[in-house]
Order: C-alpha cells, then sequence, then structure tokens
C-alpha cells in the first residue's frame, strides 16, 4: 500500500477521531468560484485549509477525498460536501470549473 504524503495524513479517517482541520478547500487558481470562496471564507473569519490541486499535496487531498471533478470542493471535519448545491449554498458562490483531465 503507498504512503499516505504527509500532507495528506489531516485527512485520515475515521472522522470521529478527525484531527485534520475544521474547514478544507480543495481549489485551483485559474478557477474563479474557487477565489471567491475562499475570499469569502476569509471575509467571514472562517479560518481554512486550501488544498491547491496544482500541487502534490493538492492532488493527494484531493485523492483522499475521491478526486471530486468539480471545483471548489469543501470539507467540513473531514467529510467531503457532496450533495448538489452544498458549496452553493455555503456562501452563495459559483461552482463549476473542473479539476483537469
Amino acid at each position: 500500500m503507498p504512503e499516505i504524503p504527509l500532507c495528506a495524513q489531516a485527512g485520515r479517517k475515521p472522522v470521529a477521531n478527525w484531527t485534520g482541520p475544521k474547514v478544507e478547500v480543495i481549489s485551483n487558481p485559474l478557477c474563479s468560484g474557487c477565489q471567491e470562496l475562499k475570499a469569502k471564507l476569509t471575509e467571514r473569519g472562517i479560518a481554512f485549509a486550501d488544498w491547491n490541486v496544482t500541487t502534490v499535496c493538492g492532488r493527494a487531498m484531493a485523492a483522499w477525498y475521491g478526486s471530486p471533478d468539480v471545483l471548489p470542493a469543501v470539507a467540513v471535519d473531514g467529510v467531503l460536501l457532496d450533495e448538489p448545491g452544498d458549496v452553493v449554498k455555503l456562501n452563495g458562490v459559483s461552482r463549476g470549473s473542473r479539476q483537469g483531465p
């Protein structure tokens, strides 16, 4: 079994024993919806870990959460918000940038 990168170990399950960041955003710097969401979280004083999918750690975290293909993706307490519209409802931002091929 491959080693989990150190940056991805925060996402180790079980969720009941979650020790990672409270809020995680899986994003891409070219995704305008990602930038909107991060700006709104920052404006509201909500701390978050930003996992940029253009980096090794960002791709590792995206893989840990099942490689969501639509960004931004958000996890709260280690649980990916995956219901349609959850991220949009979170802050009223657009969503729809694909991660890549």
